[in-house]
């Protein structure tokens, strides 16, 4: 498949998937869309220095400047199709018009935020560099063709942004634009584009670690006197691109408003609806040991003001029978299973050793295949491979023990880690199970009966594709029928048993418990998923780290 076929292809799905999604414009939207909303009105009608301290709405703008800038520059269109939906004191305003064009929105950024990066991060592979036969380059060109198909058909992300309603899309390809440079040794514009995405979204301070332990490596360890400048940029970049019009806007406190609306820490460890992490099967066993605790004092409530995080609230708990957990703690345990990723992001020294497949390094050319550059005569690099491994786990050390996160997280790890699916049939397998595992967590979002059969449909159809890609990329077929592909025994049965809980919840608990224990089924998605999520961690840093299973 040549270049120009190849794009046309890409036209040509990202065309009949926009049509489709266009199917979904009057579909459930969450309450993301009245966020949405409400924030293009405050950025039209209040000044700059109002933006964080308007409390008109409920739905206060809690995103960082750059993304309020970007609602501004949006709210001018807005004002030509319905100039009611900037109205600061129409609230919950959902005229057909205000609907059709902020969905219609959605699929402008879309195609064009994954074809760039993933189509360039291919091309800097090593295979890349050596494909000089109609053959290699063929290849190169399927594996661009298969990474944007896994992208354009993640059924987490279309959900989250086309159904529930909100605005990953165009994160996500910054986010991948910023991989890119990395991969093409262009860090000065990785830096940039890194700053635009925190500056947009500060949920990406998850990954910020990797991204400046990278930086102060290239900076100082190598003593690359060019690059010197990296730092400086990466670090003034935060603050010129979209904070400077804040702060200098009167009055001077503008600052800390904002801070208190990005850092919310009186919600509660969890949202509402647990992420599948390592506090929900925290919160599950509290839960546990409580209600054993009131059976053996013969049914008398110990204390029943404590057990009641499973009520739905947004707000802080204290645990009943365990101790309960504080911000710091959070962050401590973060820091700590954030230490393999920064070990990963930290440069190595290429002194003719083996690496990542490559035998002897013993000059440029091979370095640079790598990843790597020249220094003096001292080969050193973070392979582009290497860097989105730690990228992956640091992403997914955020998510296990960060403070409420919410269950949409976790395509902050699952997108990065289609990076790495065409690179082994190993890191295959982790992304697979935990696309299912996410997959099946995101369901809740979506409970209207109108797109129960839908959800499970693109589902199925996403899972489909991703399995069939890989499969007959890395030539892996499974030889028994209670097996997956790319996924061991174990690995098959617990997606099969995702089948049964999601039964449970969307029929049996209906009939056996009519409208009471309304959480338990959340409850049990939650906690069946969390142990998918803390297995594939666990099985991630064995291999990235020491090579276990590689």
């Amino acid at each position: 498949m040549t270049c120009t076929a190849s794009f046309k292809f890409y036209v040509q799905v990202v065309a009949i998937l926009c049509c489709f999604k266009l199917l979904f414009i009057p579909a459930y939207r969450s309450t993301d869309f009245e966020v949405h909303r409400n924030w293009l009105a405050i950025t039209h009608s209040l000044p700059i220095s109002e933006w964080y301290r308007s409390n008109i709405s409920i739905w206060t703008l809690d995103y960082p400047p750059l993304f309020a800038w970007m609602e501004r520059g949006l709210s001018y269109p807005a004002k030509l199709i319905d100039e009611k939906m900037l109205d600061i004191e129409n609230l919950d305003y959902t005229s057909q018009a205000t609907v059709r064009f902020l969905k219609h929105y959605k699929e402008v950024d879309y195609g064009c935020s994954k074809k760039k990066p993933t189509s360039g991060m291919v091309a800097a592979k090593p295979s890349a560099a050596a494909a000089t036969t109609a053959a290699a380059a063929t290849a190169m060109t399927e594996k661009v063709m298969c990474l944007m198909l896994l992208f354009i058909t993640n059924f987490g992300l279309f959900i989250v942004d086309h159904i529930h309603f909100q605005y990953n899309g165009i994160l996500y390809g910054i986010m991948l634009l910023s991989l890119l440079k990395i991969y093409q040794d262009r860090i000065v514009e990785s830096a940039f584009w890194f700053s635009v995405l925190l500056c947009m979204k500060h949920i990406y301070l998850y990954i910020c670690p990797v991204f400046g332990v990278f930086m102060l490596g290239r900076c100082w360890v190598d003593g690359r006197g060019d690059d010197d400048d990296v730092c400086k940029f990466f670090l003034s970049s935060l603050r010129q691109t979209a904070f400077k019009p804040v702060i200098i806007t009167p009055p001077q406190n503008s600052v800390g408003p904002m801070i208190s609306r990005l850092f919310p820490f009186k919600r509660g460890l969890c949202h509402a609806y647990w992420a599948p992490n390592f506090w929900a099967l925290y919160n599950a066993f509290d839960k546990f040991l409580f209600i054993s605790a009131n059976r053996i004092a013969g049914g008398e409530n110990i204390s029943q003001s404590n057990a009641s995080m499973t009520g739905g609230l947004v707000q802080e708990y204290d645990h009943a029978i365990l101790p309960s957990v504080k911000p710091a703690h959070t962050f401590i345990l973060t820091a700590i299973f954030m230490i393999p990723s920064i070990i990963l992001a930290w440069p190595e020294r290429l002194m003719n050793k083996k690496m990542g497949g490559v035998k002897e390094v013993g000059g440029v050319e091979k370095v640079k295949e790598v990843g790597g550059v020249e220094v003096g005569g001292v080969k050193t690099a973070v392979r582009p491979i290497r860097f989105v491994r730690a990228v992956v786990l640091c992403a997914m050390a955020s998510f296990m023990f960060g403070w409420h996160v919410h269950e949409k997280a976790i395509l902050l790890v699952v997108l990065p880690l289609t990076l790495l699916a065409l690179n082994s049939k190993r890191e295959a397998g982790l992304f697979l199970l935990l696309s299912c595992v996410a997959n099946f967590s995101l369901f809740p979002l979506i409970f209207t009966k109108a797109e129960q059969p839908l959800k499970y449909i693109l589902c199925i159809i996403s899972l489909i594709i991703a399995f069939s890609f890989l499969t007959s990329h890395h030539k892996e077929y499974s030889r028994s029928c209670w097996r997956l592909p790319l996924l061991a025994s174990l690995e098959s049965a617990y997606v099969i048993g995702l089948l049964f809980i999601e039964t449970y919840s969307a029929l049996l608990h209906f009939i056996l418990f009519k409208n009471s224990l309304e959480f338990l089924p959340l409850m049990m998605t939650s906690c069946y998923c969390s142990l998918g999520v803390v297995y594939t961690f666990v099985k991630m840093i064995g291999l990235f780290c020491f090579n276990i299973g590689d």
